[in-house]
């Protein structure tokens, strides 16, 4: 049947079958398929992706086993996932998880992986000043030699805070120097400043190179 034949073609990885469970539960509304696939996870995602299983175990109620797990955490950026599960939270939750997860950054201040779902999370909620400043403090520690993409997202994140809160200026200039990476988002970002800042040739050209 279709699951059967959808099953035989199944990406292994948890995070790929935490994706396909999520299907099956909602859009396919096939719960014993779907659990069965969430329990997988669970059994697969310990010890390689704990903040998936913590997730499952959360979503399950399991919350004895949730919090066992929870407090075995100790790598940075699996403790810094854990912590972002928390920013849809209640906004106490949410803001407390926040200082946790850029005290983690101070720790460890050259892995960008640890502030880049409270990135994503300010990023959506459009909360473009706090976006602002984290990625600005992690730029002041770290340099495109030594940190490569992970330079030219933070400066992507910054240039689109600074451009959001109209300051054109300052967004073009934190991107600029990275128009030759052909990184897609660091040269979009730099074209909708120029054109912010009336160079609509400059913001062509980037666009049509």
């Amino acid at each position: 049947d279709l699951v059967t034949d959808y099953s035989s073609k199944l990406d292994s990885r948890p995070s790929k079958v935490l994706t396909s469970a999520r299907a099956f539960r909602g859009k396919a509304f096939d719960l014993p398929y779907s659990e069965m696939l969430f329990e997988y996870v669970n059994q697969e995602a310990a010890p390689s992706y704990p903040s998936l299983a913590i997730w499952y175990l959360g979503f399950v109620g399991r919350d004895k086993e949730k919090k066992e797990l929870e407090s075995q955490i100790t790598e940075p950026i699996e403790k810094s996932k854990l912590l972002a599960n928390r920013l849809t939270e209640s906004k106490e939750i949410a803001d407390k998880s926040a200082n946790e997860i850029i005290q983690l950054s101070v720790q460890y201040p050259n892995k960008y992986k640890i502030i880049q779902p409270l990135v994503e999370h300010y990023k959506n909620e459009k909360e473009y000043g706090k976006l602002q400043l984290l990625t600005a403090g992690w730029l002041k520690n770290n340099t495109r030699k030594d940190s490569g993409f992970d330079y030219i997202f933070a400066s992507t994140a910054l240039s689109r805070a600074l451009y959001e809160q109209g300051r054109y200026e300052q967004g073009l200039k934190a991107v600029e120097h990275l128009e030759d990476s052909q990184q897609f988002g660091a040269v979009l970002l730099a074209a909708l400043n120029h054109e912010k800042l009336g160079h609509s040739q400059e913001a062509e050209a980037l666009l049509t190179s």
